[in-house]
């Protein structure tokens, strides 16, 4: 099953970072397993119909390929930046990850070059929350 199928996930901030999960069909709250050791887990995000962890210090892209096995967790992007920049991912899709930089501007990340190409897109705001949205004309049950 993947992750984002009929549910709902988030990542509570806090000391102890934790993922949690509200599955809409059965209405049931799940806490999921974190990706193996690697630091600061700083964003959860649905990339590819599944659940994505981004990684901080090491932007490490970590995507859970089952729902709720902790075993499923696999690593799939490293990239490095020698400016210290923060990046959230948004979307990837044929070997490119759309990323937002400093929550001011958006690039593209070519995983087979490694280089990381500013989009530069005229008339955003100075600072943005970038996020994907999904269509849906599934209707909510009463």
């Amino acid at each position: 099953m993947r992750a984002s199928n009929a549910a709902v996930h988030w990542m509570v901030m806090g000391k102890n970072r934790r993922i949690f999960s509200f599955d809409l069909v059965h209405e049931v709250f799940t806490e999921l397993p974190l990706p193996p050791g690697e630091g600061y887990y700083k964003n959860i995000v649905a990339m590819g119909g599944y659940l994505t962890v981004f990684c901080n210090p090491s932007n490490g892209i970590w995507v859970m390929k089952e729902c709720g096995v902790k075993g499923s967790w696999t690593k799939q992007i490293i990239f490095y930046d020698s400016l210290g920049c923060s990046y959230t991912p948004v979307q990837f899709w044929n070997g490119k990850i759309l990323l937002q930089r400093n929550r001011k501007e958006l690039v593209l990340y070519t995983t087979k070059s490694k280089t990381v190409r500013n989009l530069r897109i005229q008339g955003l705001p100075i600072n943005f929350k970038a996020f994907i949205h999904t269509k849906s004309l599934v209707m909510l049950k009463d």
